[in-house]
């Protein structure tokens, strides 16, 4: 392990002296196949019919999506074959099976890789019964002969989140974390998180932020060009003066750097955050607002200190501008996000 990591930080090194003409890649184990994954549903019936649904939808969906909701419906097989033996195929389906399935699901431990003696996530089990209404709908509306006889979940079965969404941070708090943020000692941090507070951006899109991101109109300021994100759009937003002085900054420290695989779009890519031949994560973003809310002293109820995401600051930059009069529908055009129904 110490001479992979000793080979790797010499090519890298190399790549960005230019001696080599390609950087190095961290070894990662190769993604099974949709054919792989449905071999853990025992029925062989449901195991057919699975992969001819995730082939399916795997021309539309993103490769992630297909895979949890492989996941999921190998959770409903195991199920099955512990509580059910007799159901072979989705025609044999009943709505107590999908009763008993439910109570299950919203106690069932942890399994595969991160298996541990506790309930999975109510985040977890709402996804697998979403996905699983997701399966049998699809089935129906497409007029499958495996599909069940008749509607088997509803709406009225998925279950609540006990937790709401990231609320926006309250305006004294939003004010003293951002002092705090301008004082981070990690420029990175310092202007990554000054960034999502300013653009309203996803963690994601920041740090697939690329050189030629800013976009300088004659007549309406500075842009922010976002790169495809989460509903795979791309979109502008307008950059504040203090957005404008953290990239500034950044680009006087970032320097020269050689273009880095794209990890999506298979080309090389300038990115905007790059240090020392390497892409900055997450984790020091949420470390730096960790200790930005220590610096600002804020505290919760219980007295400990106050938990704040990087998804918060784009609900307060989302409150902020509704709460100064911006329509809802240019909001939505801001943060890209789908229309009220």
């Amino acid at each position: 392990m110490h001479n992979s990591s000793r080979a790797f930080s010499l090519h890298q090194a190399c790549y960005e002296l230019r001696i080599c003409q390609h950087p190095p890649r961290q070894a990662t184990p190769g993604q099974a196949t949709i054919a792989q994954r449905v071999q853990e549903i025992s029925q062989p019936a449901i195991r057919a019919a699975a992969l001819r649904y995730l082939t399916t939808v795997a021309a539309t969906l993103r490769p992630n999506t297909v895979g949890l909701r492989a996941d999921s419906l190998i959770v409903f097989s195991e199920y099955l074959t512990a509580a059910r033996p007799q159901v072979h195929s989705l025609t044999q389906l009943t709505r107590e099976h999908i009763e008993d399935f439910l109570a299950y699901n919203h106690k069932r431990p942890w399994c595969g890789r991160v298996a541990r003696d506790q309930p999975v996530s109510p985040v977890v089990s709402k996804r697998t019964v979403i996905d699983l209404r997701c399966f049998f709908d699809d089935l129906a509306l497409w007029g499958w002969a495996e599909r069940p006889p008749r509607r088997l979940l509803f709406p009225t079965d998925i279950p609540r989140l006990d937790r709401p969404l990231p609320r926006a941070l309250a305006p004294g708090t939003d004010r003293d974390l951002m002092a705090a943020i301008a004082q981070l000692a990690d420029p990175f941090a310092r202007t990554g998180l000054t960034l999502l507070r300013g653009t309203g951006i996803r963690l994601g899109e920041l740090l697939d932020l690329e050189l030629d991101c800013v976009w300088d109109s004659p007549s309406h300021g500075s842009w922010l060009k976002v790169p495809l994100g989460k509903l795979a759009t791309e979109r502008t937003v307008p950059l504040d003066e203090p957005s404008l002085t953290a990239l500034d900054e950044w680009m006087t420290r970032r320097g020269p750097q050689r273009a880095l695989p794209h990890p999506r779009l298979n080309r090389p890519a300038d990115f905007l955050f790059t240090e020392r031949g390497r892409r900055p994560g997450a984790f020091r973003l949420r470390h730096g607002l960790d200790d930005a809310v220590a610096a600002a002293g804020r505290r919760g109820r219980d007295g400990q200190p106050l938990r704040v995401t990087p998804h918060q600051l784009r609900h307060t930059y989302a409150t902020t501008l509704i709460n100064s009069g911006m329509s809802l529908q240019a909001l939505m055009a801001l943060l890209c996000t789908s229309p009220p129904r």
